[in-house]
């Protein structure tokens, strides 16, 4: 019955297959133990990230995907331990043959045969150190193999051009990463015995360089976040500099030569125990948090230091008023905050606009201010400013550019959003009633009387 379900499975997607020319098939065997699910991960940020699973049935499985984007992918099954990358772009017809110990191309594009070929080269290196828990090489075997390797790595690189030049790029980059990679891992996992320094082939001293990483095609491998994090602690291993750096995100983005890939160390580096030491590191490195991901992350690494419980720490964004100036949550600080999070296009923000002045009246000379944050995007910002004057909106206008900092940081999706601060900065809370009810005019007074 297995048996007739894989042939249905396969027909169903021959019939795909000269239904839309546009689908890539990904199909094989994966000849280890108790194999119950294949999984296909692409590659985001450096990292790998599923993207499709599909059932094994007598070790055979296929994936059938409408929409491929070109690049590297990896294969491996429920365990997740293991991986296999291959190459595909948009109609590719890929049969594999995967075992515990490597695996075959049965039928594929020339880039999947060159990284066949590349896999069976550098096995030697490789696989000894990335299954050092299977493994029992030493040093004193693992170095002779290493320095034997290095004249036929150069001999490779002279012939891995496959005529696709964006594969080849990229090809180039992960040949050379593959083997500093696997040559460090070594190094840095559990031994029986550890080398020396005086014992180390000239190879290692190679690896370092003043300043690495020079091309963001790296984050298209999906090891690179961790080849980045292995070699900031081989860099270590390396140098043994006096003492702990002041700050250990600069000090490593310091030995990255690419703004992005500085990024993407950022954005995995972000593991502190306060959300001062979190915040005084960040400092000199937040530029290069460019993309959404990026920044998600840091707004995760912030919430899990400080959390958003009354009495935790605000988060110091800093935005523009409406005569351009440069605002953050620190020059607030000493008076009890309302914050309103709003956007000219917001209705039910628009109801709420003149119980917020109520509240600004009847607060008048008290140790409160008043602080509203539009979310209108910049092609707006002559329309907000409008409505400010026109309206006659007052307290501190400021304006977010969109869904910015702020917004992530405090999870808001959906506004008005209504945040009350007391006069050391600290959360009251992050979800306050709306000025419409009386409730939030009683949390304003008991703030302001320290209660």
């Amino acid at each position: 019955m297995r048996k007739l379900s894989l042939v249905f499975l396969l027909l169903c997607i021959n019939s795909l297959l000269y239904a839309n020319e546009a689908l890539t098939i990904i199909k094989g065997n994966i000849n280890r133990e108790n194999v119950r699910t294949a999984v296909l991960f692409s590659v985001f940020e450096g990292k790998k990230v599923e993207f499709a699973t599909t059932r094994v049935t007598n070790n055979n499985f296929a994936f059938a995907i409408p929409e491929v984007q070109e690049g590297y992918y990896y294969i491996s099954d429920q365990r997740r331990n293991s991986f296999t990358r291959i190459y595909l772009t948009p109609n590719d017809q890929l049969e594999l043959n995967i075992s515990d110990d490597g695996y075959e191309v049965v039928k594929g594009s020339k880039e999947n045969k060159l990284l066949q070929q590349w896999f069976t080269t550098s096995y030697p290196v490789t696989y000894p150190a990335l299954n050092w828990m299977k493994d029992t090489s030493s040093f004193k075997t693992y170095f002779p193999k290493l320095e034997a390797f290095i004249p036929v790595h150069a001999a490779f690189k002279k012939k891995m051009k496959t005529g696709n030049p964006q594969f080849d790029a990229l090809f180039r980059i992960s040949v050379d990463a593959d083997i500093e990679f696997a040559a460090m891992k070594f190094l840095l996992v559990p031994h029986s015995v550890h080398p020396k320094r005086e014992d180390y082939p000239a190879y290692y001293a190679g690896i370092i360089k003043p300043v690495k990483f020079p091309s963001a095609l790296f984050l298209q491998s999906g090891d690179a976040v961790e080849a980045i994090n292995l070699y900031m602690s081989f860099h270590y291993l390396m140098n043994r500099p006096e003492g702990k750096p002041e700050n250990r995100l600069l000090s490593n983005c310091n030995l990255i030569a690419n703004d992005t890939i500085k990024g993407a160390y950022v954005a995995n580096a972000l593991s502190y125990k306060t959300y001062e030491a979190l915040e005084k590191d960040i400092a000199p490195v937040k530029q290069y948090l460019v993309t959404d991901s990026m920044q998600s992350a840091y707004f995760r690494a912030l919430k899990s230091v400080a959390g958003f419980k009354k009495g935790s720490v605000a988060y110091n964004f800093t935005v523009e008023d409406i005569n351009g100036k440069k605002v953050s949550m620190a020059d607030l600080k000493g008076k009890v905050i309302l914050i309103d999070m709003w956007a000219t296009w917001c209705g039910p923000c628009k109801v709420e606009i003149p119980h917020f002045k109520n509240l600004e009246r009847e607060f008048a000379g008290k140790n409160i201010e008043f602080v509203s944050i539009s979310v209108d995007v910049e092609k707006d910002k002559e329309k907000w400013k409008n409505m400010v004057q026109k309206d006659e909106l007052g307290g501190t206008q400021l304006f977010a550019n969109g869904w910015s900092e702020i917004t992530k940081y405090y999870d808001i999706t959906g506004i008005p959003r209504f945040m009350v601060f007391d006069t050391e900065g600290k959360i009251v809370t992050v979800d306050a009633p709306r000025p419409s009810s009386p409730e939030l005019k009683v949390l304003l007074q008991n703030t302001l009387d320290g209660k």
